[in-house]
């Protein structure tokens, strides 16, 4: 028995006009892009009318769900989304004109609507199965494992800023998993996966080329870029480790909340800090530690440079004004 195919669209199956019609029937899957489905028709003049071209189960977020059945095995749903667009190619006395009808799977509904929240107290799984929930989408059983920690309120929570779908895949991207919208068995009931790929788990299917009698696909294309990335490194700073701990003594400086706007900066802050001038600069005016600076900016200054200083004879805390350094 041959495998088999069925096409419903918004939960009803297709009649047999319906094959007799189609050309051809094309379904992309994409670890990381929503799945797509082509249907292309051919174009003729009926009562007047273009044919297919009308038809209401091609029309805009009209739900088309594709289901197979293998010869050995049970019907799985390969494809289940929304109409999106229309493409029309007409040419003089409609031969060869055609209807292609493309749509994306119901992950689409995710992208509608930029929004921007706050996630606190939830992991990654978390934020998954809930926008999941809102969607009427399952959340897969693998979506726990090797979850992130916590987002919390009083270390580091979670900002979204884009759809919610986008969202989703930009914390999967960044913990090694895929996100997608899947049906297995039946149209309109569907799986949200956020998690890693089972590369230990057994085959889907083995391709065989060269076998007369059980021979499983044609030609065969394999592609490999040498210049892609093989592994990646990544390093987190747990903010809620409390050994961490940062100490402001370590500068020399006065802290800055100790002092006020009306407080003169002191020369013992400018120990060790040296004035360097690489290039003529405009006027610069220091009315306070002009005496420290002074002495650094004879010998940090380049050849050619002048420094005119006026105030009183140079005296230890005394005030200097530069006035001009070219």
């Amino acid at each position: 028995m041959p495998t088999t195919y069925q096409v419903l669209f918004n939960g009803t199956p297709a009649d047999d006009s319906f094959y007799s019609q189609l050309s051809s029937l094309e379904v992309e899957e994409n670890a990381d892009l929503p799945g797509a489905i082509q249907l292309t028709f051919p174009v003729g003049a009926s009562a007047g009318d273009l044919s297919q071209v009308n038809d209401p189960r091609f029309a805009p977020f009209s739900n088309v769900a594709v289901v197979v059945t293998p010869p050995s095995g049970t019907a799985e749903c390969i494809f289940d989304g929304y109409v999106l667009t229309s493409k029309l190619h007409i040419e003089r006395g409609i031969v060869n004109s055609k209807l292609e009808v493309w749509g994306q799977d119901a992950s689409w509904l995710m992208n509608l609507e930029e929004k921007v929240n706050q996630w606190v107290d939830v992991t990654d799984s978390d934020v998954a199965a809930s926008i999941f929930g809102q969607y009427g989408i399952q959340p897969a059983s693998d979506n726990s494992n090797d979850d992130s920690p916590a987002y919390t309120d009083d270390t580091h929570s979670l900002m979204q800023r884009a759809t919610d779908m986008a969202f989703l895949r930009s914390l999967a991207k960044a913990t090694g998993k895929l996100c997608r919208v899947v049906c297995t068995d039946t149209p309109g009931v569907r799986t949200g996966y956020f998690a890693r790929p089972d590369l230990n788990s057994d085959p889907a299917v083995t391709l065989n080329l060269n076998d007369p009698d059980a021979w499983n696909v044609g030609p065969l294309d394999l592609e490999w870029d040498a210049t892609r990335p093989t592994h990646v490194t990544a390093g987190q700073v747990f903010l809620d480790n409390s050994d961490a701990s940062i100490d402001l003594t370590d500068s020399g400086l006065t802290p800055l909340d100790a002092r006020t706007l009306a407080d003169p900066a002191h020369v013992g802050d400018l120990a060790g800090v040296r004035l360097l001038i690489a290039a003529r600069v405009g006027p610069v005016r220091l009315i306070d530690n002009c005496a420290a600076v002074a002495e650094d900016l004879a010998v940090a200054m380049p050849t050619g440079s002048q420094a005119a200083l006026h105030g009183v004879p140079h005296v230890a805390d005394a005030p200097r004004q530069l006035e001009r350094i070219g």
